[in-house]
């Protein structure tokens, strides 16, 4: 990890970006390289910045966050660049589909700014960084028991088909 934590920022909301700069900025050890505002956009970003941690909404035009983070996984000069979602969302499909893209952390907009600024530097460390609702939401589903296999009707004939 260098000295200062270099960051990019993805939101297509504008005033969200800018609260986030303000934010990361005050911080002595990080700096705002760059913002998109779209998936598409994010993805030519981290490839030519390089930083060390991006924050990523998933609801955007263009290109949703999971998809960018999923070709940035999937790239080989980015894929070693933790991606962490900040999002307003916390469904269970958001949470499971992001940190199978290759997310290494998912939080809420409603993180505390002193949690939010932590966890980019904990996820620049290689560290998982999950909101605690997040984490709720997962544990939830692993204590789910499994639904039994329902058995399938085969229509009557199939087996007279070529």
């Amino acid at each position: 990890m260098a000295d200062t934590l270099r960051v990019v920022l993805v939101d297509d909301e504008d005033l969200v970006r800018s609260g986030l700069r303000l934010l990361l900025s005050n911080a002595p050890d990080i700096e705002v390289v760059a913002e998109a505002s779209n998936g598409r956009d994010a993805v030519a970003t981290v490839l030519d910045t390089q930083p060390d941690v991006v924050l990523m909404d998933i609801r955007m035009p263009v290109m949703d966050g999971i998809e960018a983070t999923a070709q940035l996984h999937s790239l080989a000069g980015a894929r070693d660049i933790p991606v962490v979602m900040l999002t307003a969302f916390d469904t269970d499909e958001f949470i499971l589909h992001a940190l199978r893209a290759g997310a290494v952390g998912f939080l809420l907009k409603t993180t505390a700014p002193e949690a939010l600024v932590a966890s980019v530097r904990a996820a620049a460390q290689g560290q998982q960084q999950l909101s605690p609702k997040v984490l709720e939401n997962l544990v939830g589903l692993a204590d789910t028991p499994p639904q039994p296999e329902q058995e399938m009707i085969q229509p009557s004939g199939l087996d007279e088909l070529s």
